[in-house]
């Protein structure tokens, strides 16, 4: 196992593919976290004239002027990273028309490859245990106000991660807000519930300037499991 800051954890898990024979084990990754949009503007803009305004300004008109030529057939090379337009689906016949029912306008994207050797060149890799099958929670966006990274009661959140997703009806599961004392509660409007990233409004009960601690709550099997996030979450 190698030691250092920038590490990649992964655990062994057995293929039960028709490959097996050549290849019994494989890898899985295990993400230790997720970088907002705002973080990134934030680290792309540090020690810098730049302002953050201006650096989302820019990703905003990216953003148009990539789907702009995608949409006439072009691919784009960030010169990082690469994107390409691609028409997905069956057809019946070689006079079979497009259609948006079978089939579909999809958009792939790949590394390019100096941004693929900076990576192993700075990464080191740890392998682990299997991780338990339990919500993860890497990150979170104030979507009632886009790029400000506060926490306040009656705004809509979004919490990111990994098996997230749970019964919505059953009181035991989804998101908790838990004080130091241990008392705590669990917000009941989602605008949201998916396996990576859940939506929910602030509870009221929750008080400015504490802190509380944000967990995920799903059944798995016929176990309630919590993913804690690991940073307290200031409510202002």
């Amino acid at each position: 196992m190698n030691e250092g800051k920038n590490l990649l954890k992964y655990y062994l898990f057995k293929n039960k593919l028709s490959t097996a024979v050549a290849s019994p084990y494989l890898p899985k990754t295990v993400f230790s976290g997720s970088l907002s949009g705002s973080s990134l503007i934030q680290a792309v803009c540090k020690g810098s004239t730049i302002t953050s305004s201006d650096c989302l300004a820019v990703l905003e008109n990216l953003n148009i002027v990539i789907a702009e030529n995608l949409s006439q057939g072009r691919t784009v090379n960030l010169g990082f990273v690469n994107f390409k337009p691609t028409v997905k689906g069956s057809f019946s016949s070689p006079a079979e028309p497009f259609s948006s029912e079978k089939h579909q306008i999809k958009v792939s994207v790949s590394a390019a490859g100096d941004l693929v050797r900076r990576v192993n060149l700075n990464a080191s890799t740890a392998r682990i245990t299997a991780v338990k099958a339990e919500p993860i929670i890497t990150s979170w966006a104030n979507l009632s106000l886009e790029g400000i990274e506060s926490f306040l009661v009656g705004h809509l959140v979004e919490f990111r991660g990994a098996k997230l997703k749970f019964t919505k009806t059953d009181t035991n599961q989804g998101i908790f807000f838990v004080r130091s004392d241990g008392t705590e509660i669990r917000a009941t409007e989602y605008s949201g519930i998916g396996g990576n990233a859940i939506g929910c409004k602030i509870p009221e009960g929750l008080e400015p300037g504490e802190s509380v601690s944000v967990e995920a709550r799903a059944l798995f099997g016929s176990v309630i499991r919590t993913g804690k996030f690991d940073d307290l979450i200031l409510i202002q």
